[in-house]
């Protein structure tokens, strides 16, 4: 059996008693309201500081807007005065070279004319020396010949001595050769003969 809360009349009963101010709170309706609240103060506030970073950002560009025209404007300056001075030192540089270039030239005629001059000298000294050149050649030619003639009679005489000698030497050689032969023979027949009797 189960037990039933007391029965209690109306007559006992007091006045009711109101809940605390923190679960009022928590009530749905007044929940909801106080989230509602939250929300759309955290959206206006989103909504203000959105606002105001458009704002900036409009600031900021209109500041940069405002520096970079000033900068184009400073370098179109720049460009324009650098243009002109690279202008002034390219004409310069082309009326030295002019300068030059002219300079050169009669300096390249003058040396020409002194080159053709010292050319001239120089065969004309060069015409001389090989003229002395050649005859001193032809007697040194002659004399060379002469001198090999007689080296080349002696050598010849040289090498027919050599020739000789070199055929006696070598008849030497083979008598020696057939002499050490014939001891080697010799030799072998006295080992060949010494065998069967060392055998036996």
């Amino acid at each position: 059996m189960t037990s039933s809360p007391p029965i209690t009349t109306s007559g006992n009963q007091g006045p009711p008693t109101r809940a605390p101010w923190w679960r009022q709170w928590l009530e749905p309706a007044v929940a909801a309201a106080i989230i509602t609240v939250l929300v759309i103060a955290l959206v206006s506030v989103g909504v203000a500081g959105f606002q105001s970073l458009k704002g900036d950002m409009r600031d900021m560009e209109a500041r940069l807007s405002a520096d970079i025209i000033a900068v184009e404007t400073r370098l179109s300056k720049a460009i324009v005065a650098t243009e002109t001075r690279l202008t002034q030192k390219i004409e310069e540089v082309k009326m030295d070279a002019i300068a030059t270039e002219t300079r050169l030239s009669k300096d390249i005629a003058a040396v020409e004319t002194r080159l053709s001059k010292a050319i001239a000298a120089v065969e004309t000294r060069l015409s001389k020396d090989i003229i002395a050149v050649e005859t001193g050649l032809s007697e040194d030619i002659a004399a060379v010949e002469t001198r090999l003639s007689e080296d080349i009679a002696a050598s010849e005489a040289r090498q027919r001595q050599d020739m000789k000698d070199f055929k006696q030497d070598l008849k030497d050689f083979k008598a020696e050769v057939r002499a050490d032969n014939r001891a080697l023979n010799d030799k072998l027949d006295r080992v060949l003969e010494s065998l069967p009797a060392t055998k036996g």
